[in-house]
């Protein structure tokens, strides 16, 4: 299946969402180039957008599935990026989030801590 903006809206339809055509474009089009901001107020549709279009992706073969974490400023760079961690063998370093899923080829989401999500305050993992 193409990384489409047709293909994103006929998978939201599937699922009960009518979504503007020209945004899913431009997610679409965004993702397609490496770029990808969702900004808006609760409620509209952020998060389902960021979920059908890993799914998609996943499918398109563009990632192996997404990785969804609560974006928080309690939330540390160590967590974040990454950290070096001291072992025997001297220092070793360990990914965060973010360098986790572009090394595991997810799709990054991060869900505002404030929102509403069944899945707030946990990691949520799809793909392998």
């Amino acid at each position: 299946m193409d990384f489409t903006a047709d293909n994103l809206e006929a998978m939201a339809a599937r699922r009960g969402l009518v979504l503007p055509h020209h945004v899913l474009g431009e997610v679409v089009a965004a993702l397609s180039v490496g770029n990808h901001m969702l900004t808006g107020p609760t409620g509209t549709g952020k998060t389902s957008v960021a979920y059908l279009a890993a799914e998609l992706g996943r499918e398109a073969i563009l990632c192996t599935g997404y990785l969804a974490v609560t974006a928080s400023a309690d939330r540390s760079v160590r967590e974040t990026i990454g950290r070096y961690e001291a072992t025997p063998e001297g220092a070793v370093f360990q990914p965060g989030v973010f360098l986790e899923a572009i090394q595991t080829r997810h799709f990054a989401y991060a869900a505002d801590a404030t929102a509403r999500s069944p899945y707030r305050g946990r990691s949520r993992r799809n793909g392998a």
